[in-house]
């Protein structure tokens, strides 16, 4: 079991295998090439690439597309919405992998374990010692990946968004810059093995963990995986364990290396779905997405990063884009995903069916299970009427949990709506030197603010301009009007004053709204709020009732977004 939790790989003779897979198939390849351009009609549907080589710039066009590039490129270029980090936008930190040769095998394979879990691992000197001060946290897993040669990704370089050249470009210095001190700090403290080690080779890509996740038409959630949870429409299982890597300051003050601290690990044989729509990203019709930038939150990203499922997620993508061709329209939304499972279960696919229960699932009531156990033996009348009994009593005790269960993922999807409305506003006013401006409006006559959009003032207009279509939350899930007093009333214009502003051809009341300047921050400087809860509005009225209220009459489940005032950025409070 030890050995299945890192397997090495042969990486030249990996190339070779994916060399001949893909030739053989009849697919063209062309390497050394990147995506510099996106071009859309408007309706959803990608219609050419634009890629850049050594022979410049050419366009490709296809029916489908399948955005496997890790950072959701190509969705993101053709205007998918998306998150990107926490709530703050700070992302994992990055690892330079490397290989060391010339190392001592027997010694390596008998001598102390390296990893940090050992409180024996010379890397616990190392880093005490402070001899080496590129090495700042005690990262480093490693495994024997030839004759003679160990390969390594350790160690951490912060502060790195992989779609910024910039910031990458200096991170690769710095990654080779830490390999070589790690050469050196493990031949100083571990000579038997390393005291001959030689630095034979770098990663020629930064190995990174997180950039942006799209938001598509389900976002799985951490509910999901605490809860082993099962999709009808699930394409692959997953069991890899939430893996969020430290902060810079948690590296500082020796906090937890690892969210696997916080979250319990699965159960041998536990796993959970991803489902189809996850890999289909919103608003988006010919585009499919695998990797680790599906729709999910950031604390499952953490688990579905990892290179096992991102395989298993690839497959599942490119059969389902020959499906969608087979859908008027070309509509990846559309697929029947009942075939398409059937289809990779013929491939070999593990997923699972009524008569194959998923071993160790732990589904709640509200669960869309997979798995349903056969039936034993029949009961007898007693037993029945026993049971019957056993279930009115449950049913009056807890239905008033089942009724407000299942709502975590709505209220969790709208809000992340929110949030990447307003992360597009803050990056919107940087990219284009403009001001952004977030609309809050009432779609109908009852005055409730359930609709936001976004307008813009660039240099040299002469009005502002929306920009952004409209969200509107879904049934079930209500602004808290109270939470508005930090947004600024439409009585109140700015200069130049916003054209009438419409809703499906109507125009809306008042209304409320934030600015954000061209750095960013806030044109009030001061932080401001909104809080998503469960409820609805009754008939006429402008204050929600909740569904889940606290003893004090305030909502019970909600999805607080603080937007703050010198950065722009959102904080997120859930209870």
């Amino acid at each position: 079991e030890q050995d299945l939790d890192w397997v090495p790989i042969d990486a030249e003779k990996l190339k070779r295998v994916y060399d001949d897979l893909v030739t053989e198939a009849g697919a063209t390849v062309l390497f050394q090439t990147f995506l510099a351009g996106v071009e859309t009609d408007g309706e959803g549907h990608v219609t050419t690439l634009i890629v850049s080589n050594k022979k410049g710039l050419s366009a490709l066009r296809a029916k489908v597309y399948v955005d496997c590039s890790g950072d959701a490129d190509l969705s993101a270029w053709a205007g998918a919405e998306f998150q990107k980090g926490d709530e703050l936008g700070q992302m994992q930190p990055s690892t330079l992998c490397f290989i060391l040769s010339n190392v001592d095998q027997y010694a390596y394979k008998n001598g102390p374990e390296l990893g940090w879990w050992d409180a024996k691992s010379p890397i616990h000197a190392i880093v005490d010692s402070g001899r080496y001060p590129e090495i700042v946290d005690k990262h480093l897993c490693h495994n024997i990946v030839g004759p003679g040669a160990v390969g390594f990704n350790a160690g951490h370089v912060w502060d790195v968004d992989n779609t910024d050249p910039e910031t990458v470009s200096r991170a690769l210095i710095k990654g080779r810059k830490l390999a070589l001190a790690y050469r050196n700090a493990l031949a100083e403290f571990h000579p038997a093995a390393f005291a001959n080690a030689f630095l034979v080779a770098t990663g020629s890509v930064l190995g990174i963990r997180e950039t942006r996740r799209i938001i598509g038409d389900y976002v799985l959630c951490a509910e999901d995986y605490i809860d082993r949870r099962c999709f009808d429409d699930e394409i692959c299982r997953n069991s890899y364990y939430i893996d969020l890597h430290l902060t810079k300051e948690e590296a500082r003050t020796n906090g937890e290396l690892e969210m696997a601290e916080r979250f319990n690990r699965y159960e041998k044989g536990e796993s959970h779905g991803i489902p189809y729509r996850c890999l289909t990203p919103r608003d988006l019709k010919n585009v499919l997405v695998a990797g680790r930038s599906i729709s999910c939150d950031r604390s499952v990203q953490g688990s579905v990063r990892v290179m096992p499922v991102c395989l298993a997620m690839g497959e599942a993508a490119g059969m389902a884009a020959a499906h969608a061709l087979r859908v008027p329209g070309v509509d990846v939304h559309a697929v029947d995903t009942n075939e398409l499972r059937r289809r990779l279960r013929d491939e070999g696919a593990y997923l699972p069916t009524e008569n194959q229960p998923v071993s160790g699932n732990k589904a709640s009531p509200t669960t869309e299970s997979c798995g349903v156990q056969k039936a034993g033996r029949a009961f007898t009348l007693v037993e029945l009427l026993v049971v019957v009994a056993i279930i009115a009593v449950l049913a009056t005790l807890i239905a008033p949990a089942f009724n407000n269960m299942g709502k975590a993922s709505l209220l969790d999807a709208e809000g992340n709506r929110v949030v990447n409305l307003i992360n597009h506003a803050g990056q919107n006013s940087v990219s284009k030197n403009a001001m952004t401006a977030l609309i809050a409006a009432s779609p109908d006559a009852s005055g409730a603010y359930r609709a936001l959009t976004l307008l813009e003032y660039v240099p040299e207009a002469s009005e502002w301009t929306q920009f952004a279509k409209w969200e509107t939350l879904k049934e079930g899930i209500v602004f808290d009007p109270s939470e508005f007093t930090t947004f600024t009333d439409s009585s109140v214009q700015p200069q130049p004053a916003f054209p009438p502003i419409r809703y499906r051809s109507a125009s809306v009341g008042p209304y409320k709204y934030l600015i954000f300047l061209p750095n960013r921050s806030l044109l009030q400087d001061t932080s401001a709020q909104i809080k998503l809860a469960e409820g609805f509005f009754p008939s006429g009225a402008s204050t929600p009732n909740y569904t889940r209220r606290a003893q004090d009459g305030t909502p019970a489940n909600y999805y607080h977004v603080t937007v703050l005032g010198p950065t722009g950025r959102s904080k997120i409070d859930r209870p």
